[in-house]
């Protein structure tokens, strides 16, 4: 199964800041392989064991600056892969806080006049060459939810953060805070440039547990506080709305109710260990290859893990899994194909495969 793709880690559109939540789609959009737009050491700094009193209280601004704070900007974002390649965007960003944003893509020009946007409404994504809009429910919600999560994470010192040093991005003095689980080596840690004079996260770069960098979003010009068109976070006018197919998210996978089970030609597994930290966030049915598949979020306020099962009948029962990649774990338990992605350490990935019941 290729679970639903992770379009971007965009500081400024999908992210909220900690858990770094990306919007998922399936098929949205192609990637061009780049040299990276700036070269992004290894993270040598150990993990935050102890939080600094200023960086904690500089995180909190930035996570109660993406619920309020409005801007207009550029930005640009590099995905690293473990084998060296990259894939650079840019993007112009527009936010209203949690009641509005869009992104468009500048480049590559394979992605270049494509939209995406949220205007509490809906989720939408524009592609120009098929003028059609997709539509899928809208992110705010849980988004607001997963500020209010990170933040009590940061309060409880369940993630540690230590201010690194002093930075500018996009003309803008920024402190440089690092946050890290303080279950130390379960995660990778993640660094922010945050403007102090208003919390607006300027600049993230994400890490693997061996410290290489997974990605780098960066403004390049940034401008507070803009006068928004009535109609900036609505989609083109002019296109044709296509809704995607997302049921409604369950509280748990045991909460699905007995009716739905059997549509979705497999009894769900659910991990009985997670690493430190990591809580049940949502499970929600969504189409695979024509039939009912589910897909299971837990969070730690730092890194979201996801669990996508489907039927795979063909496969046998026996229980076998492989590591595709850092981060990524495919395998088979009892008929049910299983994809696992987290920022977490592989034995952890492992732990957690194995502990699927």
């Amino acid at each position: 199964m290729r679970p639903m793709r992770l379009v971007c880690c965009a500081a400024g559109f999908t992210a909220v800041a900690l858990s770094c939540a990306p919007v998922f789609a399936s098929e949205w959009g192609d990637s061009l392989r780049q040299p990276p737009a700036r070269n992004v050491p290894r993270n040598t700094i150990s993990a935050v064991s102890i939080s600094d009193p200023v960086a904690v209280d500089l995180v909190l601004k930035m996570l109660a600056a993406q619920r309020t704070l409005a801007y207009t900007g550029v930005q640009t974002t590099t995905l690293y892969t473990t084998s060296g390649t990259t894939t650079t965007s840019e993007q112009s960003i527009t936010r209203n806080g949690l009641q509005g944003m869009r992104m468009d893509y500048l480049s590559p020009e394979s992605l270049a006049g494509e939209r995406r946007g949220d205007n509490g409404r809906f989720l939408w994504h524009y592609v120009p060459n098929r003028k059609q809009v997709e539509q899928l429910p809208s992110a705010i919600g849980r988004l607001r939810s997963e500020a209010n999560r990170a933040a009590t994470a940061v309060r409880r010192a369940e993630i540690g953060v230590k201010v690194i040093s002093d930075d500018t991005v996009a003309g803008r003095r920024a402190t440089i805070v690092q946050a890290s689980p303080t279950a130390i080596g379960n995660a990778g840690s993640r660094r922010f440039w945050i403007d102090p004079t208003n919390g607006a996260q300027l600049r993230i770069i994400v890490y693997r547990p061996d410290g290489s960098p997974v990605s780098d979003s960066y403004f390049t010009q940034i401008s507070y506080n803009p006068q928004f068109e009535p109609t900036v976070f609505e989609p083109p006018s002019d296109t044709v709305i296509v809704p995607r197919r997302v049921d409604r998210p369950f509280k748990s996978v045991k909460q699905i109710p007995p009716g739905i089970v059997p549509s979705l030609k497999f009894d769900p597994v659910e991990p009985s260990y997670l690493p430190a930290g990591f809580r049940f966030d949502t499970a929600q049915m969504f189409d695979y290859k024509g039939n009912p598949a589910l897909g299971v979020r837990y969070g730690n306020g730092l890194t979201v893990m996801s669990i996508y099962e489907a039927p795979a009948p063909a496969a046998g029962t026996a229980s076998r899994y492989k590591v595709s990649r850092p981060g990524m774990l495919t395998g088979v338990i009892g008929g049910i194909k299983i994809v696992l992605l987290a920022n977490i350490e592989t034995n952890e990935l492992i732990r957690v495969f194995q502990s699927l019941r």
